[in-house]
């Protein structure tokens, strides 16, 4: 037990766990797979205030998109398939950080039933360890590994980077050479201890890159790029098929370029799921890794590329961007277009 800052005696408790294999990499509640988590029953004995922490144990350079759901359950009874929202007691957001927290009042609910704790990534698929940390200000409380309904992990379309074309919009994405081609370079680089995916081909962190200047050097009007971000790292929910609806999908122009003409594009396309979905051919949040999809010279094109994003200070993108990064296409939408022509002040001007 430990004291609160208000005087309050507080039992703890934590339990290790991992996302492994596809009985346990269910993705967050917006996946049909949810279910295929690590869920954890928690019932306390007394009412009381409750913490909860979801902790993962990757290095910092490699964090997963993590949360939890705090749902009301029935002892022994798996919760699933379908996720209400009167089941639903509190959640985190998902990000790529550390450590997610929630507090909730806790009391004792009724006879066979319990609280249980979601503990998942945003994607389905992706793979880490964890520790769950409770603790709660009435006393004493069970918390154990909680009964799964297991839902199978479908089968994973491929990824794909390199500005290679594809034979047609309708073509197979498994079957994409330039998705082959990505995957066969990740799979090297997570040979070398690497997570997440570096696009070796378009590297926009290189100082005075010709990723984003024409001459490789910018121009006395160009903004100043001193740092980068990835785009998992940043704000927002990751629905980068999302359409507008919520403050954080309201597209901002910023001035590191003159590219009002593609973003009023690009405000056409979110328009149109259909359209949309044709352009964000695939991504995979967790591996930093989105293929798009551009009709360019009377034929589909594919092209990779990591998350990696020029800023102007620490995670301030210089470019534009939804209002909240990852609730929308637009940052990953330009870096596709600014590989695809050759660098980002390529797109300047129109």
């Amino acid at each position: 037990p430990t004291n609160t800052s208000d005087g309050w005696r507080m039992a703890e408790k934590s339990v290790d766990g991992s996302w492994r294999g596809p009985e346990l990499t269910g993705g967050c509640p917006k996946h049909p797979t949810w279910p295929a988590n690590p869920q954890f029953t928690l019932a306390p004995s007394t009412a009381g205030d409750c913490i909860v922490e979801l902790s993962q144990k990757q290095a910092p350079d490699a964090l997963l998109p993590i949360g939890l759901v705090v749902l009301k359950g029935k002892l022994g009874v798996p919760v699933g398939p379908t996720m209400s929202s009167s089941m639903i007691v509190t959640k985190s957001k998902y990000k790529a950080s550390a450590a997610q927290r929630v507090t909730f009042a806790c009391p004792p609910l009724g006879e066979g039933e319990c609280y249980v704790i979601l503990a998942s990534t945003f994607e389905p698929g992706q793979e880490g360890d964890f520790t769950l940390g409770v603790g709660h200000e009435g006393g004493d409380f069970t918390l154990e590994p909680h009964p799964r309904s297991a839902t199978p992990l479908p089968k994973q379309p491929a990824a794909a980077p390199s500005a290679q074309a594809s034979s047609g919009a309708a073509a197979s994405i498994g079957d994409d050479p330039a998705i082959k081609s990505a995957l066969a370079e990740l799979a090297e680089q997570q040979g070398r201890g690497k997570t997440v995916y570096e696009d070796g081909s378009f590297n926009c962190a290189g100082k005075d890159s010709k990723t984003l200047y024409i001459s490789g050097a910018p121009a006395a009007r160009s903004k100043k790029i001193d740092a980068w971000a990835r785009l998992h790292a940043l704000s927002g929910g990751g629905d980068l098929g999302g359409t507008y609806g919520k403050p954080g999908t309201l597209i901002i122009p910023r001035d590191g370029l003159e590219d009002r003409h593609i973003l009023g594009a690009i405000a056409m396309v979110r328009s149109r799921p259909g359209l949309l979905g044709r352009v964000l051919a695939w991504s995979q949040e967790g591996a930093g890794m989105h293929g798009l999809r551009f009709f360019k010279d009377g034929r589909w094109q594919t092209v990779v590329v990591d998350d990696l994003l020029p800023c102007h200070g620490k995670r301030q993108l210089a470019y534009s961007s939804e209002g909240e990064p990852r609730e929308g296409p637009v940052a990953i939408i330009l870096k596709g277009l600014a590989k695809m022509y050759g660098c980002y002040e390529a797109m300047s001007g129109g």
